[in-house]
């Protein structure tokens, strides 16, 4: 499987764009997905005419499972709590579809974090996320089986 690389952009896609990318453009209160192909000359815009719901921001404690329900929105920020565990689980995706999550997930690293059954991760391995800071997870929902691309330590280009 290739490197996906993400962007968050403020306002429109950049007149330049780099090769197998997810942009996260920022639409009024929320923001819509595009994802350029291999050659880096077109963006698929890959959500509907309606923009992402970003679900309020979450501390789960610790000892506890945070569910992420996506019929209440396609991202939430998450920061998870110095030294506890938290298990993820996700409710309300499609059946028989594909569905996209995206997780902001900050100080995951400082965290034991149990994710979902039969999840993927991008090249067979689990990346520790960062102790101080944000990482972005993509979750690809395939009939509730969670597949994570995870991008370290992301900041605004």
């Amino acid at each position: 499987m290739g490197t996906i690389k993400f962007r968050k952009e403020v306002s429109a896609l950049p007149a330049e764009l780099s090769t197998n990318t997810l942009y996260m453009v920022r639409v009024g209160t929320g923001f819509d997905l595009y994802v350029s192909d291999s050659t880096g000359s077109v963006a698929h815009k890959i959500n509907s005419s309606n923009s992402l719901d970003i679900i309020e921001a979450a501390s789960p404690e610790t000892g506890t499972t945070h569910t992420f329900d996506l019929s209440l929105g396609g991202s939430q920020a998450v920061t998870f709590p110095a030294g506890g565990t938290v298990t993820l689980a996700f409710s309300n995706y499609p059946a028989n579809k594909k569905a996209g999550f995206i997780i902001e997930a900050v100080n995951g690293g400082n965290c034991n974090i149990i994710y979902p059954t039969g999840s993927r991760f991008v090249n067979k391995a689990l990346v520790g996320l960062t102790v101080s800071g944000t990482d972005v997870m993509l979750v690809v929902l395939d009939n509730g089986v969670p597949t994570f691309y995870i991008n370290k330590n992301v900041g605004v280009v």
